[in-house]
């Protein structure tokens, strides 16, 4: 996350709290260069879809 003081491109993450009621992840931050703190919030999304797989499933043996 950039600095909006310094525009500084490194921070670290201090606190991380997850809000159940609106499906976000809000982050506590402090720029690793001038130390200004700030919050970011983070939606959680779910698309509703299955696995998805690159190559084709394996398929099974049958055994006789």
């Amino acid at each position: 996350m950039q600095c909006k003081s310094c525009n500084y491109t490194d921070s670290r993450v201090v606190e991380t709290t997850k809000n159940e009621r609106s499906n976000q992840i809000v982050r506590r931050r402090e720029c690793i260069k001038c130390g200004l703190r700030f919050t970011t919030t983070e939606d959680l999304r779910t698309t509703g879809l299955g696995p998805r797989y690159t190559t084709p499933p394996p398929k099974q043996v049958l055994e006789k």
